[in-house]
């Protein structure tokens, strides 16, 4: 059994024991099997039938598996000095689904699902867990009636979310620790910007609007042309979709703006703005979309050091879009068959764990690679793991690191390990997994060891 599915299991709250024991059992199976059915993953009838009860137990909600993994999150998170909230929403799409209940409209009428809103907790980039998430299916009555919604109180409003998340991480903070809360454009909100904030919490969002500017003419955008250029930063840009992995040459400028409330003119409020364009070539252009940023702060930017700080912070948002490629193209949620809402809900809250647990294991091994492979991997999983890979069936009685455990098990997945390859992604490791659980039930069944390899 793995510490991990231990730990996470024993802050949630089934009032029934019964019901934590088969917890466990069930989010092994998960990350064993990451990519399959519930059936395949399960592997047994006996099994499978034991996971669906528990997914229609009235003791287990979504709720209670959330609340856990956030309590869970909240006690890795006491080691941190500085921690980075990175909120963000994804949407399952089960159009072709008719026996769902309860899933609501998508971007158009036609398309039909669930939107879960998630704010991931990163530090040094490796993934601590969640610290809050909602999921939810609009109402198919309330599509087309955007300018009522306007008339509504923010309160009322699905963009709520933002507030209402980084309400539930400023919160999560201890008073000797730093957090700062990123978001992506969809956050530009004056009442965002507004809200409260403690001295140790601070804002890096992305602007989307070209604001009005307190006391100028000119609007956010024209007032960033006419900025001084404080210098250029280096940024190694993340591969996202068909976009490749680069290193950038960005050109910085910063701006300190006062905004105006739509609403209200009184109120105001004073913020910096980082502006980072790419210095790129007319030919790089046809392959790489040039990265223009421009982002609110409340952290102080008096140098080019501080500006290229906040660009960095910012380039690690891409890390909530990785935690969503591994719940969709590694957990394949929208794959499920199951028919009920609450049951589904219920699975994609047991799936965040196991994808947290891939993505913590994928970038640790990357950012501690000489952190002992054993606080992420049972002792049989190493054991077997190294036997198989080494064509042995003696265990190694030396410590096996994060980052040699993660590259063996990367190549049972089809990894190369060749000097252009880089570091092994996320896709190799769960297939990586799905063989290795194979093959810790042959070292189990016919070494029959104890376990030393530690």
């Amino acid at each position: 059994m793995n510490t991990f599915s231990i730990k996470e299991v024993s802050y949630m709250d089934f009032n029934d024991k019964r019901l934590n024991k088969r917890a466990e059992k069930i989010l092994e199976s998960f990350f064993e099997n990451s990519t399959g059915s519930i059936p395949e993953a399960c592997e047994t009838h006996t099994a499978t039938m034991g996971t669906y009860r528990f997914l229609d137990n009235e003791n287990v909600t979504s709720e209670k598996i959330f609340e856990g993994f956030n309590k869970a999150t909240k006690e890795r998170m006491t080691h941190e000095k500085e921690v980075i909230f990175i909120s963000d929403a994804t949407s399952y799409v089960f159009t072709g689904r008719k026996t769902l209940n309860g899933i609501g409209v998508l971007r158009n009428f036609k398309a039909r699902g669930y939107i879960q809103h998630s704010t991931l907790v990163v530090s040094n980039e490796v993934p601590l867990g969640l610290i809050h998430q909602d999921l939810w299916g609009r109402k198919p009555e309330d599509y087309g009636k955007r300018k009522d919604r306007k008339k509504l109180p923010i309160e009322k409003k699905e963009s709520f979310k933002w507030i209402k998340h980084m309400r539930i991480s400023q919160a999560s903070l201890k008073n000797d620790q730093h957090g700062i809360y990123i978001c992506d454009r969809d956050a530009d909100m004056f009442d965002l910007f507004a809200e409260e904030r403690k001295l140790n919490f601070d804002l890096l969002i992305r602007s989307s609007h070209n604001r009005k500017i307190f006391g100028s003419d000119l609007k956010l955008q024209e007032t960033l042309k006419k900025a001084p250029i404080m210098g250029n930063a280096e940024v190694l840009i993340k591969r996202s979709g068909d976009r490749k992995e680069r290193v950038a040459i960005l050109e910085l400028k910063c701006q300190k703006v006062t905004l105006v409330s739509s609403k209200d003119s009184n109120l105001k409020i004073t913020l910096n703005v980082v502006e980072a364009k790419e210095k790129i070539s007319s030919s790089d252009i046809i392959t790489n979309k040039p990265v223009l940023w421009r982002l609110f702060t409340t952290m102080p930017v008096n140098s080019l050091e501080d500006a290229t700080t906040c660009v960095k912070l910012y380039n690690q948002r891409w890390l909530i879009e990785r935690f969503h490629y591994a719940l969709k193209s590694g957990c394949k949620i929208e794959k499920l068959q199951l028919e009920e809402k609450d049951r589904m809900f219920t699975a994609i809250a047991m799936y965040c764990i196991v994808a947290w647990r891939i993505m913590t294991i994928c970038y640790s091994a990357r950012y501690y690679p000489d952190k002992p492979a054993s606080n992420f991997f049972s002792i049989e999983e190493l054991e077997s793991l190294y036997c198989f890979y080494n064509k042995t069936n003696k265990p190694s009685s030396k410590i096996l690191s994060i980052k040699e455990a993660t590259w063996m098990l990367a190549k049972l997945g089809g990894f190369l390990g060749r000097k252009s390859d880089g570091d092994p992604g996320m896709k190799v490791l769960w297939r990586g997994f799905r063989r290795l659980e194979g093959f810790v039930a042959a070292y189990m069944l016919f070494v029959k060891q104890e376990p030393r390899c530690v």
